[in-house]
């Protein structure tokens, strides 16, 4: 009895022992200054706003709870860089002794967003309404009008878009607007005729958007004849779903 009792005291010595040692290794590692955050590495695609990478870099280094690199506490920074709208993703990695690895993923509008009040947002491919149209930016984005942002024909005119971008279209023709209707989609379309000119039209996409790139690429070719022949149009009908079924209406030559 007595033998078992002497060998728990030494087993609750030995690990006290050892907790206490490492206790002890673990603050002379806190307060070393080897594992200072001596160096930040940025990875970070381009922002659509090129001043703005310097910002983002600020912001991480205002954040930073300590110098020291096992105490930083990466969740606390990670949700004060989410708060900028520009942020889509960040990744945060310790790397020894004294690195810290900071890779931002940016958003990237791909429309603008017009709500009841008449202002204007950026949309980016997710849908995500984040931040204030900027008046001074150049880019032309189209518009979504009279869009509920939880909709699906608020995330399937997204996806026009984007196949839009990619398609032969979007060489030539410029998407001033979109707004939701029965058929699909009314877009308000600009394009290039003869001698310098261009000229705006209604543009009417039917529903069906199944094979969308393959007849966008067929309307690109409409398009393009009716620059060559320089015809005005007051609307143009196309719909996604029936086979080369095209009708201009008011057609003249100008």
């Amino acid at each position: 009895m007595v033998q078992r009792k002497g060998k728990r005291i030494i087993l609750f010595l030995f690990f006290s022992l050892i907790l206490g040692g490492i206790s002890l290794l673990f603050t002379l590692i806190l307060k070393s200054r080897a594992f200072e955050v001596k160096d930040i590495e940025f990875i970070q695609q381009a922002h659509y706003f090129p001043e703005y990478s310097n910002q983002i870099q600020m912001t991480v280094k205002k954040s930073l709870n300590s110098s020291h690199l096992f105490s930083l506490n990466l969740k606390k920074l990670k949700s004060i860089l989410l708060a900028d709208p520009w942020v889509q993703e960040v990744k945060l990695i310790k790397k020894l002794p004294h690195q810290l690895k900071v890779e931002f993923f940016f958003r990237k509008p791909i429309a603008l967003f017009k709500n009841y009040k008449n202002q204007l947002f950026y949309v980016d491919e997710e849908g995500k309404i984040f931040e204030p149209f900027q008046v001074n930016d150049p880019t032309h984005f189209p518009v979504l009008i009279d869009f509920q942002k939880t909709q699906a024909s608020f995330f399937q005119a997204l996806d026009f878009i984007r196949e839009f971008k990619q398609s032969k279209c979007f060489r030539f023709i410029e998407i001033q607007s979109i707004l939701p209707k029965n058929y699909g989609f009314e877009c308000l379309v600009k394009y290039p005729l003869s001698q310098g000119r261009s000229h705006t039209t209604k543009l009417e996409i039917g529903k069906n958007f199944k094979n969308m790139n393959f007849d966008l690429n067929k309307l690109g070719r409409l398009f393009t004849y009716l620059k060559v022949q320089s015809m005005i149009t007051s609307r143009v009908i196309f719909y996604l779903d029936r086979k080369a079924v095209v009708k201009l209406s008011h057609v003249y030559r100008s």
